[in-house]
């Protein structure tokens, strides 16, 4: 990248307390797209509704929490923390980027985990209290942290596959054809004839 090529704009990398902004460099048409993809509400709204499953899923199902009870906020920071890949993320970013997991693979990989955390879970004793109840939100973590990188490859390997049946679909639709025919005339149009 060129000097004449580069913009330098601000951008704010948001944190929980305060949005901190650093400069950064962008091609001239790169910083319209960019700005454009942290925006898309599209993409907020379903990677909330996408956060939102995923941590009921994870108070109901594995941690077994009333659904009218809030979770523990370090539970919630390391479910987080699973999307960019960090076990405690505090004050990293961790919604509408594109490094890490999506909250879509996180609830995946729980609920392909959800028996052998559940397992685990009835036969270890975690202790009482908010130690005990950390304990149990480390150990669940450590089992979908070894799980995840797998689940994203399986779904990498069906999103190739549905690519190329969709190409080979494409590839095979039938051309249009027309149900009036034309008429061809073989020949010049003038009869020979030859007498002897």
């Amino acid at each position: 990248m060129t000097v004449e090529e580069a913009v330098t704009a601000s951008i704010d990398q948001r944190s929980r307390k305060d949005p901190t902004f650093y400069e950064r460099q962008f091609h001239f048409d790169c910083l319209k797209k960019y700005r454009d993809e942290r925006h898309d509400e599209q993409l907020v709204k379903e990677e909330r509704s996408d956060w939102d499953a995923c941590y009921q899923y994870f108070k109901t199902k594995l941690m077994g929490i009333d659904e009218s009870r809030p979770m523990d906020k370090y539970a919630a920071i390391c479910l987080r923390g699973l999307r960019v890949g960090l076990k405690n993320p505090y004050g990293a970013k961790t919604m509408t980027i594109k490094a890490g997991y999506s909250y879509r693979t996180i609830l995946i990989t729980m609920k392909y985990c959800s028996v052998q955390i559940q397992r685990a879970v009835m036969n270890k004793d975690f202790g009482e209290g908010n130690y005990g109840f950390k304990r149990k939100v480390n150990y669940i973590m450590a089992i979908l942290f070894n799980h995840i990188n797998d689940v994203q490859a399986r779904l990498d390997k069906v999103d190739r596959q549905n690519k190329r049946v969709e190409k080979r679909v494409e590839e095979r639709k039938p051309e249009v054809v027309t149900t009036a025919q034309t008429y061809k005339r073989k020949g010049t149009g003038k009869r020979r004839v030859v007498l002897d």
